[in-house]
């Protein structure tokens, strides 16, 4: 998505808030503990079972990293209470589901902030991430490029900004679960698990990530990474001619000789 042509089209207004009013999910477990707070030592109410159905009223982002995501919900009883965001599905199709087969979670660190922890199982709102980035300014919109089109959230203070995006599922545009496809750090502010971060360079990479690491070329960039995480990386090349080539032309001797720094941190692929 770097570095190609694409139209941003903020605050699109069909592309809806899915907790601004009440919303159905449905129960995706046997015995799923409803409690009292979004919390594993909090009273239990009751216990609910798939399928049964439920008004989604809230998403809360707790203190705790392992369980940092829980659904504020009402029962058909109208009990009001919180549940995992992992034991409930919006979607009536995934009732039955495993969704820790295809769970991707990560954890950035906030200089300010501390960790944060992000899940593409958790629908993604203006809402949400103001509650995760509080003092940020947030936008969504609709981007178009080199690529299908996708859903755009951009989080940016200062100097820190941060994309997420999400390929865009539905002919007529109007998507209410719009999860993470793409997340794009760029900001030296927010470290990875490895403790790297945007200017951080090709060797500071090598020593802290270990293991065997392959530099890939793209139109648009040269990344190096693994494990759902990936560096987009630039600098300089002895060749003057190489500044008007794809990084494709650009020998990879090129990044380990002058050491090339990191531009950007992303998850779970690389920058497309």
């Amino acid at each position: 998505m770097k570095k190609l042509l694409f139209t941003i089209l903020i605050l699109f207004s069909f592309i809806t808030n899915i907790f601004a009013e009440e919303t159905i999910g449905y129960i995706n477990g046997t015995d799923v503990n409803f409690r009292n707070k979004p919390s594993l030592n909090s009273k239990v109410i009751s216990q609910l079972n798939r399928p049964e159905e439920i008004i989604i009223l809230d998403i809360v982002v707790t203190s705790d990293i392992k369980y940092k995501y829980w659904y504020k919900i009402k029962t058909k009883e109208n009990e009001i209470g919180y549940i995992y965001y992992l034991l409930v599905v919006t979607d009536p199709k995934l009732i039955g589901s495993d969704l820790n087969k295809s769970l991707k979670e990560v954890i950035f660190y906030d200089s300010k902030l501390g960790p944060i922890k992000f899940s593409n199982k958790i629908p993604i709102t203006i809402k949400l991430l103001k509650k995760i980035f509080p003092e940020h300014k947030v936008t969504k919109g609709i981007g178009q490029g080199d690529s299908p089109d996708f859903y755009y959230f951009g989080v940016s203070k200062e100097n820190k900004k941060i994309n997420i995006s999400s390929f865009i599922q539905n002919e007529d545009y109007n998507q209410n679960n719009i999860n993470i496809d793409l997340l794009a750090i760029n900001s030296n502010e927010i470290k990875d698990q490895y403790g790297l971060s945007v200017g951080d360079t090709y060797k500071d990479i090598i020593r802290k990530r270990k293991g065997e690491l392959v530099i890939r070329n793209s139109h648009h960039d040269k990344t190096i990474g693994k494990d759902q995480i990936y560096y987009s990386i630039w600098g300089n090349f002895d060749n003057k001619s190489y500044a008007d080539v794809s990084p494709v032309d650009i020998p990879n001797e090129q990044v380990i000789k002058h050491n090339w720094e990191i531009t950007s941190i992303s998850w779970p692929s690389p920058i497309w």
